[in-house]
């Protein structure tokens, strides 16, 4: 929706990228703590109330930006070398 008609070389398509990179890596950041959550005992002896919040806030507070900042570059360095590979 960010980069909805944007041209290939547009910085919406970048900063699109990016916000798409940590929404992604926190959505699977929640839903791993919820899978190994509801499986208390069998693999982990913690249930819900702890996988979540500890795979979600190390996410959303630490390696989601740095999944956005690293997604980000590397959609400016294809727009930059190679536009041909993200053409929509």
């Amino acid at each position: 929706l960010i980069s909805f008609k944007a041209p290939i070389i547009s910085n919406r398509r970048v900063i699109a990228a990016g916000i798409a990179g940590y929404i992604g890596i926190n959505a699977a950041a929640f839903l791993a703590g919820l899978e190994i959550g509801l499986q208390k005992g069998l693999y982990s002896p913690y249930g819900v109330r702890v996988t979540i919040p500890a795979l979600s806030g190390s996410h959303l507070l630490f390696f989601g930006w740095i999944e956005a900042l690293v997604t980000a570059l590397i959609v400016k360095y294809l727009q930059q070398q190679e536009p041909a590979l993200i053409k929509a």
